[in-house]
Formats: structure tokens, sequence, C-alpha cells
């Protein structure tokens, strides 16, 4: 595991979820990263930003709370399924917008340009649902944190050389990793993923992870204090 990169990555998805434009840019600025632009609507929230060596970095927010004029929340509940090409289903709700934001992404770069993805929660669930929108060879690395459930087992198949760098966390007994608790959707039952837990990690198959019920698990600020623990103390699996 590269913990730098996956450290680097949560921070970047932490720092998405700031909505004053200005705010974010002198946050982006602060992980060493140039500040392209701001995508922002009433279901999608993203910054899109490019390092030194000219990395390009799409950073998606999860859901926001507190703002009147945002359906996140509404976005998380709408479980209805929307077919995708190649075969499998996936969240309306997760899929809301997303070719919107994508369309917003190419007006920014190149044609060619590789894109790295992450963010949290249902920044996470957008990041895993990249596949429908660029093609494999433009698709960078994949952090998703604490994602819940967006996509049926078929998708997964169908994606899965696509996404077969996707790193994903959940963080502890997070209540939301596992929402929703019933229906078509579930983690690929294929993929490993890192459990932070309190004394460090395992590495895990999705399907291992035992459940839980705490929301403040779900924090992206906590997800970010474990994993720089764990890049800067080199730690192993516990």
């Amino acid at each position: 595991m590269n913990w730098p990169a996956i450290y680097a990555a949560a921070k970047r998805a932490e720092a998405a979820y700031i909505a004053d434009e200005d705010e974010a840019k002198a946050a982006f600025a602060a992980l060493g990263l140039t500040f392209i632009g701001q995508h922002r609507d009433a279901s999608h929230q993203a910054v899109l930003s490019h390092d030194a060596a000219g990395a390009t970095y799409l950073s998606i927010s999860g859901t926001r709370f507190g703002e009147a004029d945002n359906v996140d929340l509404l976005d998380d509940l709408y479980l209805l399924p929307v077919s995708v090409p190649r075969g499998g289903i996936v969240a309306a709700g997760a899929y809301s917008g997303m070719q919107e934001l994508w369309q917003w992404v190419s007006s920014h770069i190149g044609p060619d340009v590789a894109v790295n993805v992450e963010g949290h929660s249902l920044g996470g669930e957008r990041t895993l649902l990249t596949p429908l929108f660029l093609p494999k060879e433009r698709i960078g690395t994949l952090h998703a944190f604490d994602a819940p459930k967006c996509a049926s087992q078929a998708y997964w198949d169908v994606y899965r050389e696509e996404l077969a760098g996707a790193v994903r966390t959940v963080n502890r007994q997070d209540l939301w990793y596992g929402w929703p608790p019933a229906g078509p959707y579930q983690h690929d039952e294929q993929a490993e993923v890192i459990w932070l837990v309190q004394d460090g990690f395992r590495i895990i198959n999705a399907m291992a992870w035992p459940g839980g019920f705490d929301v403040e698990n779900h924090a992206i600020a906590e997800i970010v204090t474990a994993l720089e623990g764990i890049a800067s103390a080199g730690l192993v699996q516990a």
C-alpha cells in the first residue's frame, strides 16, 4: 500500500467539502496543488486540481449538511436502479448529476489527460462510478473512503478491469459504509478493503467487514487522522 498517496487522497477528499471557493483554493494550495476550479450545484461539489508534476485530481465531496440549496441527502436516499452500459445497475442518487460533473471536468482539461479521482461517502460512491464517464486509459488512481453500496455485483464484474487499482477504505464500525442495509446494491465481493481499526489497519475482503452502527466513524477528519498516523509511522497490518 502506498500510504502517503492514500493519506494525500484523503486530505484532498476532506478539502473538497469546503464550500467557499476562495477558501477551497487556499486549502488545495496548502496541499501543494494548483486549483483549477470548483464545480458546485444542488447535488454536487468537487474540485479539480493538479500538482507540480502535472498529475490531475478530481476530489468529490460527500454529503453536505446545513445548506438549504443542496439535495445531497436525497441523493443518499434515492436508490432506484439505473441500468448502465455493459451490464449492471447503480443507485440513481449516486449517479445523478455525474454526466454534468464530467462535462465540466472535460471543459477544463485536454481530451487525453488522465484523471485521479477521490471522494468520501457519497463522493466515494461517485469515485467508483468513474468508469461510466472516463475510458480505462484515462483513469488514474481511485480512492474511495467510507463509500456506501452503490452498485450491483454485475457492475463490479463488468468494470473490474477499470476498477482494478481502486483503493477502498472503511473506518472502523462506520454506519454508512453498510448503507443500504438491503436491496440489489453491494460492495464488490472480490474487492480488498483497508479496514481502519483501533490498533492500525487490516486488509480484508469487502464481504468480511463485520458491519457497524457508529455514525462518528464516518467523519472524514477521523479517517485523515488515522491515515496520517499509519503513513508517518510505517505501520503494518494489525
